[in-house]
């Protein structure tokens, strides 16, 4: 584990696009080393810095798929956003990090454990997704953190965590609506991290 935590600060050292702290990424790789999982879904990937670390970590393990989710559009990004952020994610060059990213991806050599959709999470087929593949075992929810688009992954992705996986729900504070139905539907958080949420599911639903 401590080559791989080695090897993830330094390629984050390398790679400062996006916002995920190396604790967090070093807590999404422990996780993937833990469970051993078969699906691993991430909602937001924009640079790669939470993504690739979990990747890295199932190249470790031999096995596994991360389906990642992110439009990579200014349009997507603003949906829901006010004051300086609007400004920023209006302005930001989302093409370049999306390129950044796959160069990302062919020099770690991990492109057989990620499969990217370039699309917004209500867009994605999940339901076809756990049809082929069963249940999602680490989810990591980090999109648009608009109210309407966050209780969407909620509803829609969260649902599909099995009973004994691990979601990441970035954001807490700021997506506070879809935060706050996760102990309805049988999360129980674990830890907080870099402002969000580890939660593992305990059960499909405790409350209505």
């Amino acid at each position: 584990m401590k080559k791989l935590f080695d090897q993830i600060e330094s390629e984050l050292a390398v790679h400062k696009d996006g916002w995920c702290t190396l604790e967090k990424a070093q807590a999404l790789a422990a996780a993937v080393l833990t469970l051993r999982p078969n699906l691993v879904v991430e909602i937001g990937i924009w640079a790669g810095r939470s993504l690739l670390p979990m990747a890295l970590a199932m190249k470790q393990v031999g096995k596994g798929k991360i389906v990642g989710l992110d439009p990579w559009s200014p349009e997507a990004s603003v949906e829901g956003i006010s004051g300086e952020d609007l400004k920023w994610w209006a302005t930001v060059d989302h093409e370049r990090v999306f390129n950044d990213f796959n160069n990302w991806i062919a020099q770690d050599n991990v492109g057989t454990f990620i499969e990217i959709h370039r699309c917004r999470s209500d867009q994605f087929d999940h339901k076809k997704m756990v049809k082929d593949r069963g249940l999602i075992d680490i989810c990591h929810i980090d999109g648009n953190h608009g109210e309407a688009a966050s209780v969407y992954d909620v509803v829609h992705y969260a649902a599909n965590v099995r009973v004994g996986g691990l979601l990441y729900f970035d954001d807490l504070a700021w997506a506070k609506k879809a935060s706050e139905m996760l102990p309805g539907m049988g999360f129980q958080m674990l830890y907080i991290i870099d402002g969000g949420g580890m939660f593992q599911r305990l059960n499909y639903e405790i409350t209505k």
